[in-house]
């Protein structure tokens, strides 16, 4: 037989069992869904693990480890979407990118959570900081007042 013919048959093949090429670790996941899936829509459970997780990214925020603590915040927003933790995870995500020096983002990003949660509780605090990333922001007084002379540059 020719070429095209014998790839015309596994296409054909596949079409007809479609779980024919998937590895083994491909077969196991398949299996675990159904687990997965229940233990998601266990109210209990969800709400501890999205707690767990985002009290491990506040750890982070206050050690000021703020790439972990950024990564931690994006998985509790993108694991537990449906948890009052997603919220509170935006503004941490947001509080990491300012600590690593990323003031536009975490601008967008605190500016955001004013948008979207207006009567949140933590609204006093995103306004702080807001005003604590733009003052980091400003330039100098070297710009603006730059030393008489080189001397006092160097000193």
């Amino acid at each position: 037989m020719s070429a095209p013919l014998w790839s015309a048959l596994g296409i054909l093949a596949q079409m007809l069992n479609p779980g024919m090429d998937l590895g083994t670790e491909e077969m196991d996941r398949r299996d675990r869904a159904p687990q997965v899936a229940e233990e998601e829509t266990d109210p209990v459970k969800y709400r501890a693990k999205a707690k767990a997780l985002y009290q491990r990214g506040e750890k982070a925020l206050r050690r000021e480890l703020f790439i972990e603590a950024a990564e931690t915040f994006r998985q509790v927003s993108e694991r537990f979407p449906f948890s009052g933790f997603a919220i509170l995870a935006e503004l941490g995500l947001a509080l990491a990118q300012a600590g690593q020096g990323d003031a536009e983002a975490a601008l967008a990003g605190l500016t955001r959570f004013l948008k979207q949660h207006p009567g949140h509780p933590k609204t006093a605090d995103v306004r702080y900081a807001i005003v604590t990333t733009n003052w980091a922001e400003r330039p100098g007084s070297f710009f603006l007042l730059p030393p008489a002379s080189p001397r006092e540059f160097y000193q």
